[in-house]
């Protein structure tokens, strides 16, 4: 009945998602400022850190989630397994110094170049995870205590529909459905975004909007359950070299094919260092460079959003400091259009008799004189019923006040 209930709701996050885009509803991306995605990106990148803590220390903490983890593995410090933390701290510090040494290697060799080129776009990961696969299997490690992925069974899941004909299960899953859409797309954008920025490349909101609507539509007819883009999964594959889409084509032949036929090659996959991937991948998403960067401006306005944004979003979960940062965004956003920019206009005489008189700033202009008796008044942006209180009141303090410039 679950699973049944999951892929109903993704069939209606589908379409929900799918008409968004058609509508032109990408807009919704942008109303994320700078300072609120990169707040948010951050606690991600601390959550993630945080989450692996149990994996990586062999600890269980049972259904504890993010930095409630925290007191649980100090109070059991001492059941620490040396073992699985050695492989976790192996991982992180291979793939860390496997990096760094792609970033010494010259950008014009003179010599050795295929090699070079080799090594450069040769992914890190693959080498761990084969490493890790290999000594485990080799030592019996897992008889010794480590945790490994075990054997999961092969095949595809079978085609099946939806429910449709549980009016009830859908009525009860629409609000779902349109919380999860709307969510889900401005995380997705986030990352989106993100990876734009680093790679200097367009995206384009609708047409995510469609793609996602399409993935989950047709996901749904094979038991799968809502999906966007996830920040994590992204930074994995952006470390392992990924840039453009035939990546995720790609990765997606090659995990159709493992899941047919190769998943006994993984039984002996220890856990942790797959906790280790996603720390690495995660360390990079800890924005500091950013944070160093408003100081620097002395931006305090939006160094405190980042900073209040990470706290909220890693205090509180992904999803409410995800919805306080639309909401803090929004809110930002109505409060800068309803206080509408205005210049005040003085004459500034032609050198030239005969030319017609110009009228600019009085503040950027010093040699622009006001009027006798008249003041003119130039409104910056579009007047709408947000912002047409502030006009009054403007026009009302000019009047009163004599002198336009205040």
């Amino acid at each position: 009945k679950l699973v049944a209930a999951g892929t109903l709701l993704s069939f209606l996050v589908g379409l929900f998602t799918f008409c968004l885009g058609l509508l032109r509803f990408g807009f919704l991306a942008e109303i994320l400022s700078r300072p609120l995605v990169r707040g948010y990106v951050s606690a991600i990148g601390l959550t993630l850190i945080v989450e692996q803590l149990d994996a990586l220390c062999g600890i269980n903490v049972g259904n504890a989630k993010t930095w409630h983890k925290i007191p649980i593995i100090f109070k059991h410090f001492g059941e620490i397994q040396i073992m699985t933390l050695a492989f976790g701290i192996c991982t992180v510090l291979f793939l860390i110094l496997f990096e760094y040494s792609k970033s010494k290697l010259p950008v014009n060799p003179e010599k050795h170049k295929t090699l070079i080129r080799i090594y450069r776009s040769f992914p890190g990961i693959l080498v761990v995870v084969v490493l890790s696969i290999v000594i485990a299997k080799a030592w019996n490690l897992p008889a010794k205590g480590l945790a490994v992925l075990g054997l999961y069974p092969r095949g595809l899941p079978p085609v099946r529909s939806p429910p449709f004909n549980s009016l009830m299960l859908i009525s009860e899953l629409i609000e779902p459905a349109i919380i999860i859409s709307i969510v889900g797309f401005v995380e997705s954008m986030a990352v989106s975004n993100q990876c734009a920025s680093k790679y200097n490349y367009p995206v384009s909101p609708n047409r995510e909007l469609v793609a996602l609507g399409a993935a989950n539509f047709f996901g749904a007819f094979f038991g799968a359950w809502p999906i966007f883009g996830s920040l994590t999964r992204s930074i994995v594959n952006d470390r392992a070299g990924a840039r453009t889409q035939m990546a995720g084509m790609i990765t997606g032949i090659c995990i159709l094919i493992v899941s047919v036929f190769f998943t006994p090659m993984f039984e002996f996959l220890p856990k942790v260092v797959m906790g280790g991937i996603i720390v690495v991948a995660a360390i990079n998403l800890l924005e500091l460079h950013d944070i160093l960067f408003l100081v620097q401006l002395r931006s305090y306005r939006d160094l405190i959003l980042l900073t209040a944004t990470c706290f909220i979003t890693f205090i509180f979960g992904a999803e409410i400091g995800l919805l306080i940062a639309v909401g803090a965004s929004v809110f930002l956003v109505i409060k800068h259009t309803t206080i509408p920019k205005f210049s005040i206009l003085g004459e500034v005489k032609p050198a030239n008799i005969r030319a017609p008189a110009r009228y600019k700033d009085v503040l950027e202009f010093p040699e622009a004189t006001i009027l006798p008796g008249i003041a003119i008044i130039r409104i910056e942006e579009s007047l709408y019923f947000a912002n047409m209180g502030k006009v009054k009141e403007i026009f009302s303090r000019v009047e009163k006040l004599g002198n336009p410039v205040f």
